[in-house]
């Protein structure tokens, strides 16, 4: 079955506010046509509020508009690079041999938060698998973090098993928070808990050659005990031409 990584969140929060939208203006259009409370609408303290609550009702009518012009990637863009990592899952199927329902291939975007109060951030574009879909929820993938995060942070190819120190950061948390932040690749042990369904993971950054920069990274996703298949160079040529093809559909 295919998933994607367009989640219902969305969708929720944008019936929510669509919903709200209907509901308060059926509100104010009645409180007007009834002039209740009696007076309100003469006066000037009141006829604020009343302008004040249409500006609300109106930026709620354009959030869900909002929410796709300025989120990380418009919706048909987001499909190209599913169809790209569609294809580059049966590419690394067939260099790796595991079997294509036992791996994921993901693409990260580098992204700064609103407001710039963060530092700079990876954020899923799409991710496409044909068994179950688990997401690393309340992991916000920074430089340095996990073995994305190093890819981004080393501009390099980077392979890693989790499955060894997944075990050790659920059976003592205490030590493994315990331990200097390069030692757990800056990983907590409740992220590792939320990342716990990954095996062995090997990244790519995507890179922006007119820019000189990284825009994002690739990965595959494998079970454990992969290491030698997903950390060779074929996977790595692979996840090459992966990260060129998301490039490019990032780019349209």
């Amino acid at each position: 079955m295919y998933h994607s990584c367009m989640t219902a969140r969305r969708w929720r929060i944008i019936y929510w506010l669509r919903i709200l939208v209907l509901a308060g203006g059926a509100v104010l259009v009645l409180l007007v046509t009834l002039d209740r409370p009696h007076g309100f609408w003469t006066s000037r303290a009141h006829l604020t509020y009343f302008i004040a609550a249409v500006a609300v009702i109106a930026l709620a009518a354009a959030a869900p508009e909002l929410l796709n012009r300025f989120s990380d990637i418009g919706l048909q863009r987001r499909m190209e690079v599913e169809e790209v990592l569609k294809a580059g899952l049966v590419r690394l199927s067939q260099v790796t041999g595991i079997e294509p329902w036992h791996i994921g291939t993901h693409a990260y975007r580098v992204v700064r938060p609103i407001m710039r109060l963060r530092n700079k951030e990876l954020r899923k574009v799409a991710l496409f698998r044909l068994g179950a879909t688990h997401l690393a929820g309340g992991v916000r993938w920074t430089i340095g973090k996990g073995v994305i995060g190093t890819s981004w942070q080393q501009e390099n190819f980077a392979a890693y098993d989790a499955t060894d120190d997944v075990a050790r950061a659920m059976s003592d948390p205490a030590a493994w928070d315990a331990q200097p932040a390069p030692a757990r690749m800056s990983m907590s042990s409740v992220e590792m808990g939320a990342a716990r369904h990954y095996g062995t993971i090997a990244a790519l950054p995507v890179i922006d050659p007119r820019r000189n920069a990284i825009i994002g990274v690739v990965s595959v996703d494998g079970p454990s005990g992969a290491l030698e298949a997903l950390g060779s160079t074929q996977v790595e040529l692979a996840l090459n031409d992966l990260q060129l093809g998301v490039r490019r559909a990032l780019e349209r």
